[in-house]
């Protein structure tokens, strides 16, 4: 196995630990980075946080070049910890 390659057991085990952490988990912040938009990757961490129980945090909001896609979560908050904007929200 080459440096760097994780075997799919690993994968898998990763994986199986995040779930039961965020079914577990009495609240969750979930920091979204603005300026890249919505990845594969967030979209996924989405399908398995419980909405009502998770803070969509999107920073870098002074770098997002487009509008940010509407989400069903109660909670989401807009920041920038570069500008410092937004962060009383967070309190």
């Amino acid at each position: 196995m080459g440096k760097g390659v994780v075997p799919d057991t690993a994968r898998q085990s990763v994986a199986s630990a995040r779930t039961l952490a965020l079914q577990k988990a009495d609240l969750i912040l979930l920091v979204l980075d603005a300026s890249k938009g919505l990845t594969e990757e967030d979209a996924y961490l989405l399908t398995q946080s419980i909405p009502e129980k998770t803070v969509v945090i999107w920073n870098k909001m002074d770098l997002a070049l487009r509008e940010l896609p509407v989400l069903e979560f109660p909670f989401q908050v807009q920041i920038s910890v570069k500008e410092k904007q937004g962060l009383e929200e967070l309190k």
